[in-house]
């Protein structure tokens, strides 16, 4: 998505960063990599508004000798929306003017202000190709590209949280067994959290099929005490049945096989636990030790941080 491609000579020093925006804050990892191995050295978040974006972001630049260094831009669900589209009956070379008269019906905003980019799932039903369309201000992206650069980061690529997210399964560690290489001839989910709500993710060969949300927040649900579980079984419940209807929907709808697979970045054993009682696929935790190089500075993750370790385990969409 929105690349900027920078031709910056890669040694076995180089720090590569991930940004996550938010609305109002911003979060900063920094990290070395090595064979898919990241020895994460910096994880700093701050506030911003426009006119104090450069200040801020180059004050972290500086202070850690963060110049040059090629960069990974994530924007989270507050400042994006995401549409999927039936599949336009155009040739190839139509389809930005075709989504363009789309999109004017869509968005809030004039259609000369929205900046957009498009994926599309391989559908057997259709015999075409269905579009994801992911949408945002242009006045807003170009700021934070403009000043972003401007502290001498390196943007090679700007995306969202589930296109970064797949790259877990994607991208496997050798002592990760459970993640998965490129030719696997089986289909994953991937439900992980962002901004106080689950995404769930399907990928069949490191495709997105599916990408929904489930509504309730999970700080109204998800808990570690036995007790707290008990009361909350009800939203498990609605959880499990979510899930299984996407499952549904992807093998009857998509003419795809059974997930066999649901990796979950949320630590809750009596969520796993449920969700193992109640699903036909496997389920499993997902842990980014396997990620972090051994003499990796910070080993100590928050939930957020998953979002921003993903966006640097390769750098090609």
């Amino acid at each position: 998505m929105w690349a900027w491609k920078s031709n910056i000579r890669k040694s076995p020093s180089l720090q590569h960063v991930a940004l996550y925006f938010e609305q109002e804050q911003v979060s900063l990892l920094a990290g070395i990599k090595h064979e898919n191995k990241i020895a994460v050295n910096l994880i700093e978040t701050f506030s911003y508004q426009p006119d104090t974006l450069y200040t801020n972001l180059l004050a972290i630049v500086e202070k850690h000798q963060l110049r040059n260094s090629p960069a990974q831009l994530i924007i989270s669900d507050a400042l994006y929306e995401l549409f999927s589209l039936e599949p336009l009956l155009v040739n190839e070379d139509e389809i930005h003017d075709a989504l363009r008269w789309k999109l004017k019906d869509l968005i809030t905003y004039p259609i000369d202000d929205c900046c957009w980019d498009y994926f599309q799932m391989p559908s057997p039903e259709f015999q075409k190709q269905l579009l994801y369309v992911i949408t945002t201000a242009r006045p807003w992206l170009k700021t934070i590209t403009e000043k972003t650069l401007a502290t001498g980061l390196k943007i090679e690529n700007t995306s969202i949280p589930a296109l970064v997210m797949k790259r877990f399964i994607m991208y496997p560690c050798p002592e990760q067994a459970t993640t998965l290489p490129h030719e696997c001839q089986e289909s994953h989910s991937l439900l992980y959290e962002e901004n106080d709500k689950l995404k769930l993710l399907i990928l069949y060969q490191n495709q997105v099929y599916i990408i929904r949300q489930f509504d309730h927040p999970v700080s109204s649900f998800l808990f570690n005490t036995q007790m707290d579980a008990s009361l909350t079984e009800p939203k498990f419940e609605e959880l499990a049945l979510f899930l299984q209807r996407s499952f549904d929907y992807y093998q009857s709808q998509l003419h795809q096989m059974p997930v066999s697979k649901l990796f979950l970045t949320v630590s809750s054993p009596f969520l796993l636990a449920y969700l193992q009682k109640n699903l036909t696929c496997h389920i499993e935790t997902l842990s980014v030790t396997p990620w972090l190089d051994e003499h990796s500075p910070l080993t100590s993750f928050q939930k957020e941080n998953f979002i921003l370790l993903a966006a640097l385990l390769d750098e090609e969409e």
